[in-house]
C-alpha cells in the first residue's frame, strides 16, 4: 500500500521537500499493515518466515522510498536528497520511531512467548490477536489523522 502511495506521490507533482517528510509516513503505515497480517502465521514453526517476510517488507519498502526522495531531489536540481545537511531518515519522528523500534519488537515477543508465560497455553486465546490489531489499528489511524491533518492545513492555507 505505501508502495503505491509513493509512486502516485512521486507521479503527481509532489515537492520533494513534501515527499520527504511523507516518506515516513508511508514506511511506517506499509510496515504496520504488514505486521497487522501476522497472526495469520500462528504457529510457532511459522514464526521464522514471520518474521522474515516482515522484515524483507520493511527493507524494500525503505529501499525503495530512498530512491523516490533521491530521484524527486535530483530531478528538482537540489543537490542532496536531506535538503539541506541534515540526514535523511524514514523515522522522523520520535513516535515513528518508539512505535517500529521499540512497540512492534515489545507486541511481538509478548504475543510469541510471553503471553504464554503469563496466561498458560489455553487461557485468552484471542488476547494477542486483540492486541496486535488494536496495535496496528492505532498506527494506521496515526498516519492517516496526520496525513489528514497536513492536507487540511495545505488546502486552507
Amino acid at each position: 500500500l505505501a508502495l503505491a502511495l509513493a509512486a502516485d506521490a512521486d507521479s503527481a507533482g509532489v515537492a520533494s521537500q513534501t515527499f520527504r517528510k511523507r516518506a515516513g509516513e508511508f514506511w511506517l503505515l506499509s510496515t504496520t499493515s504488514s505486521y497487522a497480517l501476522s497472526p495469520l502465521l500462528f504457529q510457532p514453526r511459522e514464526w521464522p518466515i514471520k518474521i522474515l517476510v516482515l522484515l524483507i517488507g520493511a527493507i524494500v519498502s525503505r529501499r525503495v522510498l530512498e530512491t523516490v526522495v533521491e530521484d524527486k531531489a535530483r530531478a528538482e536540481g537540489v543537490a542532496d536528497a536531506d535538503g539541506g545537511g541534515e540526514e535523511w531518515t524514514l523515522l522522523r519522528s520520535t513516535s515513528h520511531r518508539a512505535y517500529v523500534v521499540y512497540g512492534l519488537p515489545a507486541l511481538e515477543l509478548y504475543v510469541s512467548v510471553g503471553h504464554r508465560l503469563v496466561f498458560g497455553e489455553d487461557a485468552l486465546e484471542f488476547l494477542p490477536l486483540m492486541l496486535t490489531s488494536t496495535y496496528c489499528a492505532v498506527g494506521v489511524v496515526g498516519v492517516f489523522a496526520k496525513q489528514w491533518i497536513a492536507y487540511v492545513r495545505e488546502v486552507f492555507e
